[in-house]
Formats: structure tokens, C-alpha cells, sequence
């Protein structure tokens, strides 16, 4: 099996800081279609509601938790 073929995250947590939004959600959408179970963690609460149910209508296992690591 090549590496590129490999699935690391399926049946996974995954935790992703910034996904409210950009490339941050990108990530939570990708991970979510690839069988990771995604915590979704910002501090854009709008933005995270959005994407939570976003991924939960797609079938997603996902959590949302606003926070702010600055």
C-alpha cells in the first residue's frame, strides 16, 4: 500500500484549533471525510455552530468547543 493511500485519521480524534472558519474548517471537512471524528475547537462561536452543523448534517461525528489559545 502506497503511503499516499493510507488513511491515519479514519475512527480517529481529531483535534483542530481554528476550525470556525478558512483552512480550519477545511481541515475539520477533510478529516470528517476521511472517518475521523472531529473536535472543533475556536473562538468565533457563529462560526463554529456553522461548521459543527455543517458536518453533522454530513453525517460527521463532531464536536464544537469554543476556545481561545492565544
Amino acid at each position: 500500500m502506497s503511503e499516499s493511500s493510507e488513511n491515519h485519521v479514519a475512527g480517529k480524534v481529531v483535534v483542530v484549533t481554528g476550525g470556525a472558519g478558512g483552512f480550519g474548517r477545511l481541515l475539520c471537512e477533510k478529516v470528517a471525510a476521511k472517518g475521523g471524528k472531529v473536535v472543533c475547537a475556536d473562538i468565533d462561536e457563529a462560526g463554529l455552530a456553522e461548521t459543527g452543523a455543517a458536518l453533522k448534517s454530513s453525517g460527521a461525528e463532531c464536536v464544537t468547543v469554543r476556545t481561545d489559545v492565544t
